[in-house]
């Protein structure tokens, strides 16, 4: 304002411009801000938005003194259209017919204020914006009478140093030459006017309130762009070039004569920002748009639905070029062989049809969906639904841009270092689980503060932290489960085995770098075999609470179903899942179950479990890669497993579990000593000695049974004796018999040298 020799109230004229050409023009009132350096000028997005423009090329701004304003005796108005797009100049004007009320209401919003020809005046009428535009202004005659003889010399002035224009969020300025391309848009000759209480307002078109939709209010929440969409960067390039530049190049298109995509389908899981980024594409083309929404489409009289869906194309039609919006199109357009109901199959027929009528209509389509093989083949064609985008769940990358953009403008004191550590965590997290994982932490927020009464309102890490553990992934969401709390400190030994999961899963996501730079890739899965009670599934527990990651357990009876078909599609149920929880383990409990070696099934014609084997086969390493799932696997017949699934790029690590060595059985006793309270007379040594081919299982019984016996003796004993485990020793024996284990050591020989020994 400063540099501008503009003052606080003075009167501005504004001229928006886009591609050289005026779009809009209205006077405004300067007004300083603390946001604004002395080099620029502003303008709220308010005065944009209700002006049709959400961000033009060129500011255009010309001073005016106070007191040169004529009173404006007669203002002539035409109603333009209910502000349900942006665009405001390509549009055929409706004729209303009862006006008195609408004129009224106008001139008390803009009572004292003052206007310019051309302004656009802005009505909100039972929650509708209504657009009208000033067509000609009859001014009092001799009474400050504007003078514009030295005009000109006064907006070059006025502005000094930006002396013009001023491209909105770039703040560059246009002096000297540069100006001399807009001097055809000033006009110095130009007058406000101010209306008051006498000034009369006409309509010259009529205005029919009937053909305004006043039951749903379009004034909607805050308008999105692709700058307010955080991790979906190639995605938004992609909608930039097959859909935003080809609406907007519209007429360069038609003077080279090339057909181009007018309609879009994106597709992904739920919560991924399909119906944002549609929502966006409408936004950025500044375009008239139609939502269509599915659930008002079906009606139980016939041929209504049909005519509702009509009634919505024709509506598009009339004014293109328009953009109709249809959410969850999976709805209306579901594949026909799997339709039973006659309406339904009208429904799509139709959708059809219309889509190719809108071809010459200049009409576009967005469609969204996540059941995309749901959708009727006749539409997935080019000249239809001819660009299919894919929304996918954000890598970490994409999760860390997502949770800066929502936390932009919250009040909080969390580092980048921190922000990142969540992002980590975050595994299988859509877009709608960030967002949910955000709420929660303020929550969070709040209540610390309430409880420790702090000064200090802002939100912290450990508010985050904490949300971390109420939010779960979308994805995972139907197949919670609560798993025990198992760390690895709570298994004695098996150090080995410990090494190689952390090798199997945990290396290949904190040392991806390294894998990548020497081409490594991870190991797809790791079965475990050994006697009973080894602690093989005590293992998988601890596994799902220590690497944090999706934790998927399957057991393997629960997979068969007496109908056919129903047990290979819950296996293709599970991985799906699981990709779009990645990353995720996969832990299949006697996984001897379901992967029986098909040589040895019965029914060679009609064997379920062959059925089964061979879909779990082309999940773990068919035609679709399996990226980021680890598939964990426990057994202790591993003879009865079938050799496919046992071959590198499937089960990739064959793990022996022994029966615990003495150090191991040691590292038990101890844990269990520090739970149970035991006299000072006893000796581990001896105790280890004694339980030699004992199992961990077995271990944790012969605790149990001292402690019980103890407590049979004396109920108010305060220690478990050497003489309680010599008796416990008499009751819990080892059933790990000679032969098993010899069987065992036989497979691990026989089997190859891929079999790790631990």
């Amino acid at each position: 304002m400063k540099f501008s020799s503009l003052n606080l109230g003075d009167t501005l004229v504004v001229k928006l411009i886009s591609n050289g050409s005026l779009i809009s023009q209205f006077s405004c009132v300067c007004w300083p801000s603390n946001q604004v350096n002395l080099f620029n000028l502003a303008l709220s997005k308010n005065i944009l938005a209700f002006n049709g423009i959400l961000q033009p090329q060129t500011v255009l701004v010309q001073k005016f003194e106070s007191d040169n304003s004529l009173q404006a005796v007669e203002i002539d108005i035409e109603y333009v259209r209910n502000l349900s797009s942006t665009n405001l100049y390509d549009l055929e004007s409706t004729y209303p017919e009862d006006s008195d009320l609408i004129l009224g209401f106008l001139k008390e919003i803009y009572l004292n204020k003052t206007i310019v020809a051309g302004q656009h005046l802005i009505l909100i009428y039972m929650g509708q914006k209504l657009v009208f535009k000033v067509i000609y202004v009859d001014g009092s005659v001799a009474q400050n009478k504007i003078g514009t003889k030295n005009l000109m010399n006064k907006f070059e002035n006025s502005l000094k140093l930006s002396e013009s224009s001023l491209p909105v969020g770039l703040g560059e300025t246009f002096i000297g030459d540069k100006l001399k391309e807009f001097e055809h848009l000033i006009e110095p000759n130009l007058n406000l006017y101010k209306i008051y209480q006498k000034t009369r307002f006409n309509l010259i078109n009529n205005f029919d309130l009937s053909e305004i939709n006043l039951e749903v209010p379009l004034e909607k929440s805050r308008k999105i762009s692709f700058n307010e969409i955080g991790g979906l960067h190639k995605e938004i390039e992609t909608l930039k070039d097959y859909f935003v530049n080809q609406f907007n190049f519209d007429s360069l298109y038609k003077q080279i004569g090339v057909e181009y995509s007018k309609n879009i389908l994106l597709f992904g899981p739920t919560g991924c920002g399909k119906t944002m980024l549609a929502k966006a594409v409408l936004n950025e083309t500044k375009s008239n748009t139609v939502e269509l929404k599915v659930s008002d489409l079906f009606s139980r009289n016939y041929g209504e639905s049909e005519s509702k869906l009509k009634k919505v194309f024709h509506e598009a039609w009339q004014k293109g070029p328009c953009i109709i919006l249809v959410d969850e199109v999976d709805s209306i357009c579901s594949r026909r062989e799997t339709i039973n109901q006659e309406l339904e199959k009208r429904i799509v027929s139709l959708f059809s049809n219309l889509l190719d009528e809108s071809k010459k209509k200049n009409v576009y389509v967005i469609c969204t969906t996540n059941k995309i093989d749901s959708i009727d083949l006749n539409l997935r064609r080019p000249g239809r639904l001819d660009k299919e985008i894919e929304i996918p769940i954000p890598n970490q990358k994409a999760r860390l841009e997502i949770l800066k953009k929502h936390i932009e403008y919250l009040n909080h004191k969390i580092g980048d270092e921190e922000l990142i550590e969540i992002a980590q965590n975050c595994h299988g997290y859509v877009g709608a689980d960030l967002e949910m994982l955000v709420q929660e932490a303020g929550l969070c927020c709040v209540k610390r503060l309430t409880e420790s009464n702090s000064d200090e309102k802002f939100m912290i890490y450990c508010d985050l932290k904490a949300a971390l553990h109420k939010v779960k992934p979308s994805a995972m969401r139907e197949i919670t489960f609560d798993i025990p709390k198992v760390y690895w400190d709570q298994i004695g030994g098996q150090h080995e085995l410990k090494k190689k999961l952390q090798q199997a899963i945990i290396w290949p996501i904190k040392y991806a770098d390294s894998f990548r730079r020497l081409n490594i890739r991870a190991p797809r899965g790791l079965l475990m075999y050994g006697p009973p009670g080894c602690s093989k599934t005590m293992i998988a527990k601890a596994l799902a609470t220590e690497t944090g990651l999706n934790f998927i357990a399957v057991k393997g009876p629960e997979l068969f179903s007496k109908w056919v078909g129903e047990s290979e599609r819950m296996v293709r149920e599970i991985f799906r899942k699981a990709r779009n929880a990645a990353p995720a383990i996969i832990f299949f409990d006697e996984i001897d179950a379901v992967a029986v070696e098909r040589s040895s099934s019965g029914n060679k014609n009609n064997n379920v479990g062959d059925r089964v084997l061979a879909q779990l086969l082309n999940e773990m390493d068919g035609v679709e890669n399996l990226n980021d799932v680890t598939i964990v696997a426990a057994t202790n017949r591993p003879d009865m497993i079938d050799k496919a699934l046992m071959r590198p790029g499937r089960l990739d690590r064959i793990v022996y579990v022994k029966l615990p060595d003495e150090e191991t059985r040691r590292e038990i006793f101890q844990l269990k000593f520090k739970k149970i309270p035991v006299s000072s007379d006893i000796d581990i040594d001896y105790l280890v000695k004694l339980s030699e081919k004992y199992s961990g299982a077995e271990i944790d019984a012969l605790c149990n049974e001292a402690a019980f016996l103890a407590l049979e003796s004396d109920m108010n004993c305060a220690q478990v004796s050497s003489s309680h485990f010599e008796a416990a020793f008499k009751m819990v024996t080892p059933r790990t018999s000679d032969e098993t284990i010899e069987y065992f050591d036989n497979f691990f020989y026989n089997f190859g040298s891929n079999i790790h020994h631990v």
